[in-house]
């Protein structure tokens, strides 16, 4: 809307909404867009920041909204997205004078330093429960489960793509009785999968608006697991590592639980809990790879 005087009256702009998909949605991958700001380069281009949604061929997508860049221009008095398009492309050249910040789609953290890689996120609190310990990440176990609204012994990083692949190596020797621990596929806390470990044990489990379902149970009779998750447009497939080769434990999962929630997205992470009961016991955590596909 624009107005010759800051506090009105206002006329809005004759061809609104200025950025959208709304009208194409199934037609494009990337829909849901909205709140956008306007800002200028050094040498004066201006492009809109605004968020967005990626689809693949699943229709329900788990990465929740993401922040997107789109040149635009002042035509007359307003301002035009992506000019003799109408509608957000996935790439664009950069003006002159800006900055390309290359994300490796790779991640690796072997825990070989004594401060934690920023880009870890925690539920609800500082990180007051896992620290870096002689080469290992150690994660003491709290009271509180991934279903709780408190703040859980929860340590992850936000999924960046449909198709990736995930390997981690648990040692669980410091797990006591009726503690659980292992890796975690975050929505939210009435929506994720577990990859669970109790000592005896490896099950698989999603909890779908605050209900929880037992997918697999197998016995584990190692202290030390390695687990890979592999996602390919959204449909999962995990192996275990038995000390010889990956063996498929579960596949074709939709895990329909992670877009329950679709606008921050889903998060590959890290718990352990004592369930109620006074923790003991710790989660360590040798390595974490997380690779884009």
């Amino acid at each position: 809307a624009s107005s010759t005087n800051v506090m009105g009256p206002y006329e809005p702009c004759p061809y609104n909404p200025i950025l959208t998909h709304r009208f194409m949605q199934k037609s494009v991958m990337l829909r849901k867009l909205g709140h956008a700001d306007l800002v200028q380069t050094p040498k004066g281009d201006w492009w809109m920041v605004f968020l967005g949604v990626r689809y693949t061929t699943n229709e329900k997508p788990f990465m929740g909204r993401e922040t997107y860049l789109v040149p635009a221009n002042w035509e007359g008095i307003y301002p035009v997205g992506n000019p003799g398009y109408g509608i957000v492309q996935f790439t664009y050249p950069l003006p002159p004078g800006v900055e390309f910040y290359d994300r490796k789609n790779v991640f690796i953290d072997e825990f070989d330093s004594p401060v934690l890689d920023r880009s870890w996120t925690f539920l609800r609190s500082e990180n007051d429960f896992a620290k870096v310990n002689k080469g290992m990440l150690e994660i003491n176990l709290k009271k509180a489960g991934l279903r709780s609204l408190s703040s859980p012994s929860f340590i992850g990083r936000r999924i960046e793509s449909a198709s990736f692949e995930v390997i981690v190596e648990l040692l669980l020797k410091q797990l006591q009785m009726n503690e659980n621990a292992g890796i975690t596929l975050f929505a939210n806390n009435r929506n994720h999968v577990r990859i669970d470990f109790d000592g005896l044990s490896l099950k698989l489990i999603e909890v779908w608006d605050g209900e929880l379902v037992m997918i697999k149970d197998s016995p584990v009779e190692s202290e030390n697991v390695k687990i890979k998750i592999r996602s390919i447009d959204e449909v999962f497939s995990i192996f275990y590592f038995n000390g010889r080769e990956w063996v498929l434990f579960a596949e074709n999962l939709r895990m329909l639980s992670l877009n329950k929630y679709r606008y921050t997205g889903a998060f590959i992470g890290l718990y352990g809990s004592s369930n109620g009961r006074k923790p003991k016991g710790k989660l360590l955590v040798n390595r974490f790879e997380y690779r884009n596909r």
